[in-house]
């Protein structure tokens, strides 16, 4: 059975969000395969942020919610329709 959400407001999201693309920029700067394919920083960051949000669900058995709000206002490039 599953628990409670957490839920992580925008707020959180959005500096987690940041702090994903340092982290991996750092990973993509000392991993010596990842520079040779070009692998981008958000990529890296990203899969390592998505990896700690499943450990967490699979520990805790409960369902992470995040707050989504800022993400369009935050996106480069957007494609407006």
């Amino acid at each position: 059975m599953t628990g409670a959400p957490i839920a992580v407001s925008a707020l959180e999201a959005t500096t987690l969000g940041f702090l994903v693309y340092l982290v991996g920029g750092v990973i993509t700067r000392r991993v010596r395969i990842l520079r040779e394919f070009n692998i981008p920083e958000p990529v890296c960051g990203g899969l390592l942020a998505a990896l700690v949000t499943l450990a967490v669900y699979l520990a805790l058995d409960r369902p992470v919610i995040f707050d989504l709000r800022f993400r369009d206002y935050l996106q480069i490039g957007r494609a407006h329709v």
